[in-house]
């Protein structure tokens, strides 16, 4: 079987002075086998010295360039198997090879015979055994010169080659080198030079791959806030005033500090850079209502005293009162079973608050009321009843462990209250010239809503609206409104409070994150103002 392939430049375009090859492949080991020979060889003459030509219709191409008359056997790109050495004469190219494939005890036997130009000994080289790869190039080998080649990648890509000290390209690449040790380095702008020495076979490709390591990258956040946390990129990566090992290329860092504001800015920083940030932070200093809001949350103990309006209907039944030796009992009030008198006077409560819960521990209202009016009274003993005059009215009730519960909106408050309570009428009036006095007691149930604002952690205004409904006989709902002043003692401080500087103003600008080692007199102003000076701690 004859084949005739080209591999590298074309054969028409014979370059002067460069060493050309043609190659004439036979198998008798079968067509499988002559197809992995030709495969084979194909690979490792791209190492073999010189141009080598194993395309089909090749030679048959160089024949017809030829202006020569060459023997008939030539014709149709047939050798003349008797004198090959002609052809190589007759074309004028440097060498001509033939290969053959045949099966053998180990495997293959491959058999090169070379033919040089002016005549001369043919050079026959056999070979054999399993690996047909091993085999193919050891044979070529013992005909050619090989050449080795390594192929080098990296991660990054880009770095500069250096094989034996010169430059031969970017990676990745591919160099042809000769067998036997070779040196290599690669460098790359920001990654440490990676050097190793590779030995390579006769005809060997060789793959190299290589992760280079950036060079040492650090930033050093200077700020006066002692031991602030610096985070890169969302993670916790040291203090301020220690270097930070960082990565090249672009990051977020963001500074907190207890009792400073965080700042958050973003950076480049190159490979192998060493870099020095300086940042100003501003001491917190919280919002004013919510800093007020917080305060009152604390658990404290309250004293409220205050005035209180109401109106209420009494009837006073069951109660008597002893006038001129008679027991006398009320019938009527102005023609009505009860009078309905307006109350007012003072208020006074002490209680203690939590977050949102709280308890009254005693409250008390002391009222009065006037009475201009009309008072039936019946003897009890004869039945007769008597005109009197009322002419006034007290009122006290006692509200002992009343539940209260509260929200807040900064300064502003809202709390409803509940509970069960005492409370001691009386009412006096004359009979024909006798003072007289009734007195009735009844268990009550209250229910209060009020709104407070907080001029300050400690005192505060209060406004509300109680509904009382007295259980006892001709008794009814007692409303009206009630106003006061509290004062507020903390007794413990909420867990989620922090204790605050209380020298520090209440209004700051917005934080001026300062990159460098200038800070602008703006924010050294506010700082020297909070005893900093020269972005450092005093």
């Amino acid at each position: 079987m004859l084949v005739l392939f080209l591999l590298g430049t074309s054969s028409s375009a014979l370059a002067k002075g460069q060493k050309h090859t043609y190659w004439h492949l036979t198998s008798d080991a079968g067509e499988e086998a002559g197809k992995e020979f030709e495969s084979q060889l194909r690979s490792v003459l791209v190492q073999a010295e010189g141009t080598h030509h194993t395309t089909e219709g090749s030679l048959a191409e160089l024949l017809d360039q030829k202006p020569l008359k060459v023997p008939s056997c030539f014709e149709g790109a047939k050798l003349c198997t008797t004198v090959p050495e002609l052809l190589v004469e007759a074309l004028g190219v440097d060498g001509l090879v033939e290969g053959r494939i045949s099966a053998a005890a180990d495997g293959y036997q491959v058999e090169l015979t070379l033919y040089r130009e002016f005549g001369g000994t043919p050079k026959v080289v056999t070979r054999s055994g399993a690996d047909l790869e091993g085999v193919v190039r050891d044979a070529v080998g013992a005909l050619f010169t090989l050449e080795a080649a390594i192929k080098i990648y990296t991660e990054p890509a880009g770095a500069s080659v250096f094989v034996n000290g010169n430059l031969v390209g970017e990676s990745p690449t591919r160099v042809q080198v000769h067998e036997g040790n070779h040196g290599l380095r690669l460098e790359k702008e920001g990654y440490e030079v990676l050097r190793e020495d590779l030995t390579v076979l006769p005809g060997e490709v060789r793959e190299y791959n290589a992760t280079l390591v950036p060079k040492v990258t650090q930033i050093t956040v200077i700020t006066w806030a002692e031991s602030a946390a610096v985070y890169v990129d969302g993670k916790l990566s040291g203090a301020s005033g220690a270097p930070i090992d960082v990565m090249p290329g672009a990051h977020s860092l963001e500074l907190r500090a207890n009792g400073y504001r965080p700042i958050e800015i973003t950076f480049d920083i190159a490979a192998a850079q060493r870099r020095t940030i300086q940042l100003a932070m501003l001491k917190e200093v919280e919002d004013p209502w919510a800093r007020r809001e917080q305060a009152i949350r604390t658990y404290r103990l309250y004293v409220e005293a205050g005035y209180a309006l109401t109106l209420q209907s009494i009837g006073f039944a069951g109660a008597t009162a002893d006038i001129a030796g008679s027991t006398y009992s009320p019938t009527s009030f102005g023609g009505e079973d009860r009078a309905s008198l307006v109350f007012n006077g003072v208020k006074l409560a002490v209680g203690y608050t939590m977050e949102r819960l709280g308890l009254v521990f005693l409250g008390v209202d002391l009222m009065v009321a006037s009475m201009d009016s009309e008072l039936i009274l019946t003897a009890q003993d004869t039945a007769r009843r008597e005109s009197a005059v009322g002419q006034g009215a007290s009122h006290i009730a006692l509200y002992p462990l009343q539940g209260t519960f509260r929200e807040l909106w900064g300064a502003f408050g809202a709390e409803a209250q509940t509970g069960l309570g005492v409370s001691f009428d009386s009412l006096n009036g004359d009979l024909t010239g006798d003072a007289f006095d009734l007195s009735q007691t009844a268990v009550f149930w209250s229910l209060a809503a009020s709104g407070r604002y907080y001029l300050s952690e400690e005192w505060s205004l209060t406004l509300g609206y109680r509904m009382d409904y007295d259980f006892a006989d001709q008794r009814g709902l007692r409303h009206g409104f009630f106003a006061g002043v509290g004062f507020n003692l903390p007794l413990l401080v909420d867990a989620g409070g922090e204790s605050k500087d209380e020298s520090l103003p209440e209004q700051l600008e917005e934080d001026v994150p300062v990159e460098g080692t200038d800070v602008p007199e703006s924010t050294l102003q506010k700082l020297e103002q909070s005893g900093t000076e020269g972005g450092r701690e005093p």
